[in-house]
Order: structure tokens, then sequence, then C-alpha cells
């Protein structure tokens, strides 16, 4: 059975031969295309520099016609028809939104020199991600951004080890700090469109007509708004009462179940828990990032607060790099503020 299914597939392997080469005896070097398409891009597609790259692999005549076929068609297809996801280069300078940032490529370049694979590499990954209160994802997404300029790349770790020589030539150029691209500079401006408020909870009760709402009222300091929150399975109203909490006071008014709501309190979901955003701030300040003040008196929808993303990594809060200081997560739960 075997015989004739190694027959099957030395038949196929030769029915693929083309323009008359001949079947190979031994097995030939393998350039799966995904590799082949990153090791050309990061030598600018010089294919000198690749083939000095699969040096070791190049046995037979026959290997080092294959490697240039398969270059040549993977030029082509990165060149005129690859997903602009495939499509990189490797910035020479290299460009950081903060000190923090600057701070990490500073310590990956002390790393590097004693990690001989990718494998090897993750743990240290994990660790520096931890060091600056970040998720493993959100650091994978910096670095892709500060090498590549994209949101998603080649495995990092194999991506630099593999190219350990050129990433240290890079790493020790000058580090340059900018401020953020025009998008991220559009959704930064985006936060001065709310009014993002401290307030007490005064009073809280079941909705009658619900299983799900409470019905808060919320002292924000010059007023008291009564507001309704879907959190009836994640708390107690025990638990609730005299809580700080952080209210979006200009998002337009919904009725809920027959309820006026004038507002939204904020919380986190992760794995099936929510847990609110609490503070130590007065009752009635607003949420600061830097300069930025979210106490903007014009009424805003849902859909404009969504396009504005706050998000808890391990139970502090951000917009964008920026922590928001004042305010944190109970539990320390991880994910998009709502």
């Amino acid at each position: 059975k075997n015989d004739k299914k190694r027959e099957t597939l030395r038949r196929t392997y030769e029915l693929s031969m083309v323009n008359g080469v001949n079947l190979p005896t031994s097995l030939p070097a393998q350039f799966p295309m995904r590799h082949l398409s990153v090791i050309a891009q990061v030598n600018n597609f010089n294919y000198e520099k690749v083939e000095n790259y699969y040096e070791e692999e190049l046995k037979t005549e026959f290997d080092k016609q294959r490697l240039k076929q398969r270059f040549e068609c993977v030029k082509n297809w990165l060149e005129k028809h690859a997903p602009e996801e495939f499509v990189f280069s490797i910035n020479q300078e290299l460009k950081v939104y903060s000190e923090e940032e600057k701070e990490i490529l500073l310590k990956l370049k002390e790393i590097l020199p004693s990690i001989e694979s990718g494998k090897e590499l993750m743990p240290k990954f994990k660790d520096l991600s931890k060091q600056h209160n970040m998720e493993v994802k959100d650091f994978f997404t910096m670095m892709y951004r500060i090498f590549i300029s994209k949101e998603k790349g080649p495995k990092l770790g194999g991506f630099l080890i593999e190219n350990k020589e050129l990433f240290l030539n890079i790493l020790s150029n000058d580090i340059v700090i900018e401020k953020p691209h025009i998008k991220e500079k559009k959704q930064r401006e985006g936060f001065e469109k709310l009014a993002l408020q401290i307030g007490e909870v005064v009073d809280v009760k079941k909705h009658t007509e619900s299983e799900k709402l409470y019905i808060f009222k919320i002292n924000l300091g010059k007023e008291t708004r009564q507001i309704l929150s879907g959190i009836q399975k994640y708390y107690t109203e025990e638990e609730l009462m005299g809580k700080k909490v952080v209210v979006v006071v200009n998002l337009k008014e919904a009725k809920l179940a027959g309820e006026i709501s004038q507002g939204m309190i904020l919380a986190v979901e992760e794995k099936n828990k929510v847990k609110l955003l609490s503070s130590i701030l007065n009752v009635g300040s607003y949420l600061k990032v830097g300069e930025l003040v979210a106490d903007n008196e014009s009424t805003v929808k849902f859909k404009d607060f969504e396009t504005v993303v706050l998000e808890s990594k391990k139970g502090d809060v951000y917009f964008g790099d920026q922590k928001i200081s004042g305010i944190s997560v109970e539990e320390n739960l991880s994910g998009r503020v709502h």
C-alpha cells in the first residue's frame, strides 16, 4: 500500500515538473513561499543576498534553479498581487511615541545578542509586557508599528532572530520620539468630544420590568441624574451604594424599558465578568489625558462614543498609549471600556 502511494506521489511530482526539468533523485531543498517572501523583502529583493541566506540548503544545481524560480514568483506576487498585509519594509530609522516605548527598545537591544531562537525570545516579550503594564498583544502591535509600520507582520520572535544583526544595527541608531500619525491624532482629539465625569451612587434599585437593569441616582456634584445599567447579574444593590463611578454625561438620553437614562456608567467585561470603573477622584471631576479634558457640553450619540477607544490593561485605564490617572477597574480586568 505504501509503495503504491509513493509511486502515486512520485508520478504527481513528475507531472508537476515543467520546461523539461528532470525529476530529481532525492528530495530537493524546500523554500516555503511565506518564508521566502519575508527573506526577499528583508533583503530588498536582492537575489544575491537571498541566495546567500539559503546557502547551506543549496546542495545541487537543481536547488539553485528552484530557488531562483520561486524567488521570481514571490517577487512578482508581492509587487502585483499580494494583499497589503503581506507587504512590508523594515524601517531603518525607528520612531516611537513615548519615552516608555524607547525604553522598551533599549531593553530589547540588550536582550537580543544572547538569544538564539524565536521560541527563546517569547518569554522575554512577556516579561517586557509585564514590566510596562501592557497586554502581550498590544506589545506585538507596538513592535510591528515601530519596525515595519504595520499592525501585524511575520512571527516576531523568528523575524528578529533570523535578522538579528540587521535589527541590532538599527537599534544602535538614534531612536526618535515623534507625535502620533494623523489617524491617531484625530482619535486623541476625539477624547475631547466626550464628557466623562466622576459620580457617586446615592440610590439604586432593580427595574421592575427587567431582570438585568438597575435604576441609579448618580450625584455628579452640581446635579443628580437617573442612569440605567444592565449589571444586576454582577453587583448587589448593597455593593453599589456609595460607589464612585465614571459616567458619560453628554451621551444622548435614551429610554430603556420605559425609563429615561441620562448617561452611561462605564465598565469592562472580561471572561464573563463585568466590573465598573472606580475612582479616587472627587465627585464632579472630569477625566484628563495630558492636557486634554473630557468636559464637552455638546451631546454625542452612542456611535460617536464608540469611536473613542478607552481600554483597561490589568486594571489601569488607557486612552491610546496614555494612562488615565485616578481611575481603575476592580479585580484588574482587561478589555475595552464601554
